[in-house]
This record gives structure tokens, sequence and C-alpha cells, in this order.
């Protein structure tokens, strides 16, 4: 009888922390909150790829310069920023996956 009750007590505690972790979301803080609200704001975005090419983009009145050299297609800067208007971080990610991440 007292087994039951402890199998019982045990599987209402397994359920109850399962409920608990997956509804429970943690705020990470303003550290980790990359959106930019105002994106009227942004002068300057910079871009490195994985093998080290950089490119530089900024706003010059009401247009954008690729590099200083050429306009920006004006199609992909706004996709580029509504990008950094959304962007979240949902968690911290472990030291053993940040070589996948870069």
């Amino acid at each position: 009888m007292i087994s039951r009750i402890v199998v019982v007590v045990g599987l209402i505690l397994l359920s109850y922390l399962v409920y608990k972790s997956s509804t429970e979301k943690s705020d990470l803080g303003a550290e980790y909150r990359y959106a930019v609200e105002d994106i009227e704001r942004v002068s300057r975005i910079e871009l490195l790829s994985r093998d080290g090419e950089q490119v530089v983009l900024r706003r010059q009145g009401d247009f954008w310069m690729y590099n200083q050299q050429y306009r920006a297609r004006e199609d992909a800067i706004e996709n580029l920023l509504r990008a950094v208007q959304r962007m979240e971080l949902e968690y911290i990610p472990r030291p053993q996956a940040l070589p996948a991440i870069v």
C-alpha cells in the first residue's frame, strides 16, 4: 500500500515538474534583447561572413551605401532592417554550441 502511495506521489511530482518546465519562460534581461525598435536611428550595419569578408552598410540621407562604393538595393535594406527590428534571443547558447552558431 505504501509503495502505491509513493508511486502516485512520484507521478504527480513528475507531471508537475514537466508542466512547470514547459510553461516557464525565463526573462533574460535587457542585455539579451537585440531588437532595435526605432530602426530610423540605425545609421550603420556591419556584416561579417564566415570567411572574414566584411560588408559595411551606411545610411547617407535617404539611401544606403554598400562598402562606400555602391548604392544598396532598397528592398534588401528594408528586409534587413525589418529583421533587426524583430531580433530576439530565446536562450543563451551553451559554449559547446558556439562553433556551430558561428
